[in-house]
């Protein structure tokens, strides 16, 4: 029990040392294409609940799978 918790800790400490040093908050050019994204996206589909909007990217991730799998 003792060795499986040194185990756990370890493990622990690795996954949030790794997401210290490999995370990076996105640059001022890569924030404002995001923002440009989202802003278009709420200008097509500005009306829609959550829900639809859930629907729709999972509609929209699926299709881009099958395409790539078309190839």
């Amino acid at each position: 029990m003792k060795n499986a918790l040194i185990v756990l800790i370890l493990a622990a400490a690795a996954a949030a040392g790794w997401y210290v040093l490999v995370y990076e908050k996105p640059g001022p050019v890569e924030q404002l294409g995001r923002d440009i994204d989202q802003k278009i996206d709420e200008i097509k589909h500005g009306d829609e609940t959550a829900v639809e909007k859930a629907a729709r990217k999972t509609r929209e991730a699926t299709e881009e799978v099958k395409k790539k799998l078309e190839k």
